[in-house]
């Protein structure tokens, strides 16, 4: 087991997962984490540069080739973000026979089809914050920061705010069911800051196994460098 300091540089809340003998023991945001010059840190960084421009870490991306990464398959161009393909990864390690969907839940949901053949692709929507953020265009509209349910109401909304909320909620739900209508999908990995809501629609909805876990990424990366220390890569 291993001690290290996993980096995912995303979008909105770049943070920092702290492995100890192996457990990850807390997440700190990055600006307010100071690093440990005598353990590895690895990066997944989909995010500003120059928020980790002065980092000594491990980057990635020369393991990153046209059709795979490390051992996995990959059916997909090269502009595939770091955040899907390092959790990508660590779901066609772990998942069961069959397809797998991974939700990623931030700034963006992505959604990923991981087949036993590898990464197959999939979607990026707008995320709940982003969604409801599209509204600050409207002079007159409320500004709604975020929502505690994916859940719509059944009554037709009666306020503004109501109608921006349930939107959002229809918006959000609408592809899912219509993903686990046309497609045979045996487990669902969850990640992400909203996690959580995407757990509470799927828990009455979806039939397979589902896996949720919103510091998805840092045991991610911790799988990934798992393996580059087993095949002599890390250096």
């Amino acid at each position: 087991m291993y001690n290290l300091q996993s980096i995912d540089n995303g979008n909105s809340h770049p943070h920092v997962g702290i492995f100890k003998d192996g457990q990850l023991t807390f997440v700190s945001p990055l600006k307010e984490y100071r690093f440990d010059s005598e353990i590895d840190s690895i990066a997944s960084s989909v995010g500003p540069s120059s928020n980790i421009s002065n980092l000594k870490y491990i980057s990635l991306k020369k393991f990153r080739k046209e059709t795979s990464f490390l051992e996995m398959p990959v059916h997909y161009e090269m502009t595939l973000g770091e955040d899907r393909l390092h959790q990508g990864y660590y779901v066609y390690k772990n998942k069961l026979p069959g397809l797998t969907l991974l939700i990623d839940a931030g700034t963006f949901t992505t959604v990923d089809f991981i087949q036993d053949d590898g990464m197959k692709g999939g979607y990026i929507f707008p995320g709940i914050q982003t969604f409801l953020k599209s509204y600050s265009s409207g002079a007159e509209l409320p500004q709604i920061g975020n929502s505690n349910s994916l859940i719509p109401d059944l009554e037709i909304p009666g306020s503004t705010k109501s109608a921006i909320e349930n939107a959002m909620k229809y918006s959000q739900v609408a592809w899912l069911e219509k993903l686990l209508k046309e497609h045979q999908i045996n487990e669902i990995y969850l990640s992400g800051g909203n996690s959580s809501l995407f757990n509470e629609v799927l828990e009455n909805t979806f039939k397979g196994v589902i896996k949720f876990e919103k510091n998805l990424i840092h045991y991610s990366l911790y799988e990934i460098y798992l393996y580059l220390v087993k095949n002599n890569l890390k250096d």
